[in-house]
């Protein structure tokens, strides 16, 4: 193999690497947001036992909230998941188009566009998880006044 060649190549490889690596940043962001609302319901569903008939209401808005935060949440990280599969193969196709000269060109063309609008689904739902955290924090406060 010619050395351009190979210079080419590892360049090429080296996008799908930096990119899985952020992935993983956002994935680790996301689970902690799942860890520390499940945390946050099993809180309040604790106080809910022991709480007034004044302020149950206000703690069940507060857990059916949390509760769909953490069906987005999971949705999410699938999704991340999703486009973290994508880009390994993407990975192992390249390794595969540079050591066997098979030439995948379409399908890593298919596999980035997916990894990408994955990625870009999954942090639309983050941001909606974000919007819904404000709601909840709307309620803890009204139950301030």
């Amino acid at each position: 193999m010619p050395t351009e060649n190979l210079i080419q190549s590892m360049q090429a490889s080296i996008t799908p690497c930096i990119f899985i690596s952020g992935l993983g940043l956002v994935l680790l962001s996301m689970t902690n947001r799942l860890g520390r609302s499940v945390d946050r319901i099993r809180t309040f569903t604790a106080e809910l036992k022991t709480a007034s008939d004044e302020e149950a209401p206000g703690i069940r808005a507060q857990i059916n909230i949390i509760y769909r935060r953490c069906h987005i949440l999971q949705t999410a990280i699938g999704l991340v998941a999703v486009s973290m599969f994508f880009v390994s193969s993407i990975m192992l196709m390249l390794f595969s188009t540079l050591a066997f000269n098979i030439q995948l060109i379409a399908f890593i063309k298919i596999f980035f566009t997916a990894s990408l609008g994955c990625f870009i689904l999954a942090l639309v739902f983050f941001f909606r998880d974000v919007c819904l955290s404000l709601d909840s924090l709307k309620i803890e406060m009204e139950n301030l006044r």
